[in-house]
């Protein structure tokens, strides 16, 4: 099973908000669809019914939503100790859905709008007259991001899970307005200078770590990507 779906809360949370609010209304349409059920098992039980001109599985129906969202017109109440029992029960679950849905929505707004952009591939390409790994980031809202502070790391192949630090040119606390440009230069005896020759193989992949601080909103931002060896493109054949 996918590491998603043993954690509900990150997946709702991560879920896009048209999905989520239809996962919502599907939830709530079928709680109504369960209780409707349980109120038809007692039929007579359903007080207010006399008059209505609707059937009465939508009569059940109806009466379900006004007591899971404790609207109660009064037209339709429970009128059996059975149905009283059900709608007991439809209370405080709707209460409890009410809570849970109401914290998922502000975990969903609470979170800081993710405005960084990695391009799709890390490229080892001359720079000053040497060979660097290059890595370009891009801030696609119109904001600003203050404090970044990035981390390249590389993680070789064959098992072997230590982190190697990646040194970079580009220092620390810079802003970022709209493209930021990591560099880490090919040197003897670097992790990376085997796959600058050769970048497709041996494996391994880059993970880079970001940080940094939204100016609009005043929340901090994590992200972490990762490039495999596929995704390391020499443009210029400069030897480091």
């Amino acid at each position: 099973m996918s590491g998603r779906w043993r954690q509900p809360y990150l997946l709702l949370v991560e879920l896009s908000w048209w999905r989520f609010l239809a996962l919502v209304t599907a939830l709530y349409l079928l709680i109504n669809l369960l209780f409707a059920s349980l109120y038809l098992l007692d039929p007579a039980g359903i007080g207010g019914t006399g008059s209505s001109d609707l059937p009465l599985s939508l009569r059940a129906f109806f009466l379900s939503v006004e007591t899971l969202a404790t609207i109660g017109y009064g037209s339709l109440y429970p009128d059996s100790l059975w149905v009283h029992l059900v709608t007991t029960g439809e209370a405080i679950t709707g209460l409890i859905l009410v809570a849970l849905i109401t914290g998922l929505a502000f975990a969903r707004f609470a979170r800081t709008p993710q405005s960084v952009e990695f391009a799709e591939q890390a490229r080892i390409e001359a720079h000053e007259g040497r060979a660097c790994l290059v890595i370009r980031l891009h801030n696609s809202r119109p904001n600003t991001l203050f404090d970044v502070r990035v981390r390249v790391f590389w993680q070789p192949p064959d098992g072997d899970r230590q982190l190697q630090p990646l040194p970079l040119l580009t220092p620390d606390g810079l802003p970022l307005l709209d493209d930021l440009r990591l560099l880490h230069p090919l040197e003897n005896g670097g992790p990376l200078v085997a796959i600058g020759r050769d970048p497709a193989a041996g494996g391994g992949e880059l993970l880079v770590s970001f940080s940094g601080m939204d100016a609009t909103l005043e929340r901090p931002i994590h992200l972490v990507h990762r490039y495999p060896a596929s995704a390391i493109v020499r443009v210029e054949p400069a030897e480091p």
